[in-house]
């Protein structure tokens, strides 16, 4: 979720405390109330989209290293309890179990899982001992429930990432139409009470201006994303109007302002390394604030692994020297977007530690295949 979109986010609560207010007198011109219900109604559903997005999510849409921590987080706090027990009742077994610090859960995923499987094993069999130690069977189950996540997130992130941007392209839309009957109950609301309830109108319209972001001067505000979704934000792209010879660079939301300039019609020029060169047009009047959203077409290297005819699943994927990375997915696929214009070497790595390796040469604005055989 971008900035411009919180704004109108925070603006949505601001006008449903104003509802909630005023119920008494809006309630009394039945057109308006019905379409402040219906305004009541899509925002719970778009409260709903924004949980989605977030912790309550189960971890669908959450990284991996989020959902390792939030796993360690839980499992950590209670292993210090425990510890504390197993020293009071002098339990060495349990002792050499819940003996951990935060260095011991630097290790692999397949030997940390292992690490708190047992360490959730012995609280549990524990559990009426460890009762009076703030240890309780509710906290146990919510760090299961965090391995589980944990454990699906590793083994799905192609699914995760899919997931992710039909939430957020799901919470646009819902943005959108919430929008949409708010400006009707603008409409009738002033029409009916702005001579009648002044203040009430003015307390209304203040909410409302609490988004639109204005300033004195001619303002051109940038958001450049890397996908249709607007869920992958570009930081560091270049962008600028050349016949003004004025450039910035987008910040870690992907976004960025060009101030003060004349108004009239100019192109909006944006790169960045990895990516297609693109020019916008534009126009915009002097002393007004124009948005722009920007989509920036990444250079893909994707290819397919297998094992002869057999897809190989969950293989490392990576460009070699960037953070560019990812894991095949179910079929043997692999995606690697953003790619920097050059040479290089793509690498594929499995959980045993086979390597391959192979070479390329890529241009911006071009996708290549290359396909690995273990």
């Amino acid at each position: 979720m971008n900035k411009k979109q919180s704004s109108k986010i925070n603006m949505f609560a601001l006008i449903c405390l104003f509802f909630a207010k005023y119920n008494t007198i809006l309630s009394a011109f039945p057109a308006l109330f019905a379409k402040i219900t219906a305004y009541l109604e899509k925002d719970t559903e778009l409260k709903a989209l924004l949980d989605a997005q977030g912790y309550n999510s189960k971890g669908k849409t959450m990284s991996k290293e989020m959902l390792r921590e939030i796993m360690i987080k839980k499992v950590f706090s209670m292993a210090k309890l425990a510890k504390g027990w197993a020293l009071s009742v002098s339990n060495m077994d349990m002792l050499n179990i819940f003996d951990v610090c935060a260095d011991s859960f630097k290790i692999n995923e397949k030997e940390l899982i292992v690490l708190i499987d047992a360490i959730i094993q012995a609280l549990e069999d524990n559990l009426a001992e460890l009762a009076t130690y703030n240890i309780t069977l509710i906290k146990i189950t919510a760090a299961k429930a965090a391995v589980v996540d944990f454990s699906a997130a590793k083994n799905t992130p192609t699914q995760q990432k899919k997931l992710k941007k039909t939430i957020t392209k799901n919470i646009k839309t819902k943005i959108l139409e919430v929008t949409g009957v708010l400006e009707i109950c603008d409409t009738l609301l002033e029409g009916e009470f702005e001579d009648t309830e002044p203040t009430m109108v003015l307390e209304y319209q203040n909410g409302r201006k609490l988004v639109e972001i204005v300033g004195r001067h001619t303002t051109l505000r940038v958001h450049v994303y890397g996908d249709e979704e607007h869920s992958e934000p570009i930081e560091g792209a270049d962008f600028g109007i050349v016949s003004l010879n004025r450039s910035e660079v987008t910040n870690v939301d992907g976004e960025g302002e060009l101030v003060q300039f004349v108004g009239g019609d100019y192109v909006l020029n944006i790169k960045r390394k990895g990516f297609s060169e693109i020019d916008v047009p534009f126009s915009i009047k002097r002393g007004k604030l124009l948005e722009l959203d920007v989509v920036m077409n990444p250079n893909v290297i994707a290819g397919h692994v297998s094992i002869g005819d057999k897809p190989s699943v969950n293989y490392h994927a990576s460009v070699e020297g960037t953070n560019i990375t990812t894991v095949t997915d179910d079929f043997g696929n692999y995606r690697l977007p953003g790619v920097v214009a050059g040479n290089g070497v793509v690498i594929i790595t499995n959980d045993g530690g086979k390597i391959m390796r192979k070479p390329f040469a890529i241009e911006d604005g071009q996708d290549l295949i290359i396909d690995f055989v273990f």
